[in-house]
């Protein structure tokens, strides 16, 4: 709400560089699949796309009637899925932003979403107990995530495509298999609602973050045999944070893939 996109090198926590936005709050960023280019969700409904590099704007344009909540690009890069406050979620081409297909049926703010391999499926958050899959080309809604007692916050793919986690109001994440709907694995022990979840890069960990300021690394495999909190200190450390170690911190959980 700062007005401003900052980027952070996560080898040594320095600040690299900041993006003004030139007057509007940033509700939500995402990353092209080949790292060029950076949408930027903005409080006034407008998505601006920009060179990572240069720092130039490479497009930026009305999205939704509300503030930009939730952005998506496929794992192709050749299309982008944005949320909003609205309610809507919209579907847009690339690399010239053309919109190819649209819905406001979920009638609440749009929390998080994630595109499919198939770009044309978008998996949805919004204020409301479950996930739904919406097929762009059918416009319909071709699948639900079922299991969550209280409102979806965040959802993140696992790197080999294949599991969903979702992270909730409820105090939970959940870990769900995205062909079938079904779900592997509840994780539980935070005390507050879970904010934000991500997979780390290898599909090794799990990453969350909940309302009491905290931040959880949870192994995905069973068969991790290393010290995760270890790790996980050490690369705070390095990172210039300071590491107050309690149980009550940080929550490690295994989980079986199969």
């Amino acid at each position: 709400l700062d007005k401003t996109v900052q980027m952070w090198s996560t080898y040594d926590g320095e600040l690299i560089q900041t993006l003004d936005l030139g007057g509007f709050g940033v509700l939500s960023v995402a990353i092209h699949p080949d790292g060029s280019m950076m949408a930027s969700g903005l409080y006034n409904g407008n998505v601006r796309l920009t060179d990572i590099k240069t720092l130039e704007t490479h497009a930026e344009f009305r999205a939704h009637e509300g503030a930009v909540t939730a952005l998506s690009f496929s794992s192709t890069g050749n299309t982008f899925a944005t949320g909003g406050e609205d309610g809507s979620v919209n579907v847009w081409k690339l690399p010239d932003p053309t919109h190819i297909a649209g819905s406001s049926e979920f009638g609440k703010p749009i929390n998080s979403l994630v595109m499919l391999d198939d770009d044309r499926s978008v998996l949805v958050a919004f204020d409301h107990k479950l996930i739904h899959q919406w097929n762009t080309h059918e416009r319909e809604i071709t699948g639900t995530f079922s299991g969550h007692s209280g409102e979806v916050h965040s959802l993140s793919i696992s790197p080999d495509r294949t599991l969903l986690a979702s992270g909730s109001k409820d105090n939970t994440i959940r870990i769900w298999d995205i062909d079938s709907f079904i779900e592997r694995k509840t994780l539980r022990g935070n005390r507050g609602r879970i904010n934000d979840v991500r997979f780390s890069n290898d599909g090794d960990y799990l990453f969350s973050g909940n309302s009491e300021g905290e931040v959880a690394y949870w192994g995905v495999q069973l068969d991790v045999t290393q010290r995760v909190l270890d790790i996980v200190e050490q690369m705070l450390i390095d990172g210039g944070f300071n590491v107050r170690r309690t149980r009550k911190q940080t929550v490690l959980i295994s989980l079986a893939t199969n």
